[in-house]
């Protein structure tokens, strides 16, 4: 089944206004990376982003949920769970519905418009692609310096190419540093305050692991939508009021279809899980399956 493109993209606005941040525009950007904290002033610093984890086209609204890993890839993510479970049967159909709901890195950084300095320090959220080639930058101090100083540093010069002009049919970006320039004239004055109020901005889940598992098995949960909007910033996500999971739908005579039972098991009880799959969505014996299915 195709993507919903017009959920997806109402998906992207909520991230988009989450951050309130910078829009990378068709053509030119030249923009100014600035620390993500006044840490960096300190030395004790490692990183010029704040990263976190997407995963698209989870449940029956194909929702957009915040992976429950942290950045260094600890904790336990339902969502991680099956689509490695969904990879693992080898089968095109799981292979498919995990490739869309893998997780996603998204990565937030401070940036000046360098076209618009009068806006300050804005927000700007990046897949891969970008992030990789300001750091391939950063990382080489020999021959460009410390990119990141207000000082010393330098600018980028961001191309953004729409997919319609590309040969492969994606968008693609170059990034090129320009020569160092003091960005001190056009920093707020209270720029350190300003610097740190990025990690605020990382997205806090809105879902729990229990919740998650509900979504993913075609369920519902129904959150208050005030608490859902304060979700933006980082603070602890309010609890749902209410999880509704789906009732098992089957035949007259008790046998799931799609699925032959025996002894309380299905022949793919535990590998064959696809929270997609009609035969699943209407197994009797579902909730065993998806138990063991979720396993890591």
């Amino acid at each position: 089944m195709p993507i919903d493109l017009k959920k997806l993209k109402v998906n992207l606005e909520k991230k988009r206004s989450a951050t309130a941040g910078f829009d990378i525009k068709v053509g030119e950007n030249l923009i100014r990376v600035l620390p993500r904290s006044s840490k960096f002033f300190t030395g004790l610093d490692d990183d010029f982003c704040f990263e976190y984890g997407l995963h698209y086209n989870v449940g029956v609204d194909d929702e957009t949920v915040e992976c429950l890993k942290d950045s260094a890839g600890k904790g336990h993510c339902p969502v991680c769970s099956a689509v490695k479970r969904l990879y693992d049967t080898g089968l095109s159909e799981d292979k498919a519905i995990a490739h869309k709901m893998r997780m996603s890195r998204r990565r937030i950084l401070n940036v000046i418009d360098m076209k618009e300095v009068d806006k300050g320090i804005q927000i700007m959220e990046t897949g891969p692609m970008i992030y990789d080639k300001i750091a391939e930058v950063v990382v080489r101090a020999e021959l460009f310096g410390d990119v990141l100083d207000p000082v010393k540093g330098r600018s980028f010069l961001l191309i953004k190419q729409p997919a319609e002009e590309t040969k492969n049919g994606f968008v693609n970006y170059t990034v090129t540093p320009m020569d160092p320039k003091d960005m001190t004239p056009f920093l707020p004055k209270n720029f350190n305050a300003e610097l740190d109020k990025l990690e605020k901005h990382i997205p806090a889940p809105r879902y729990t692991a229990e919740e998650l598992t509900i979504l993913l098995e075609g369920g519902i949960v129904e959150k208050d939508p005030e608490s859902v909007a304060g979700d933006a910033g980082n603070t602890a996500p309010e609890p749902a009021v209410k999880a509704v999971a789906p009732e098992p739908v089957v035949s007259d005579d008790k046998t799931p279809k799609g699925a032959a039972v025996v002894a309380d098991k299905t022949a793919c009880f535990g590998v064959g899980f696809s929270p997609k799959k009609e035969e699943c969505k209407v197994c009797e014996v579902k909730s065993k399956c998806v138990a063991l299915f979720m396993e890591s």
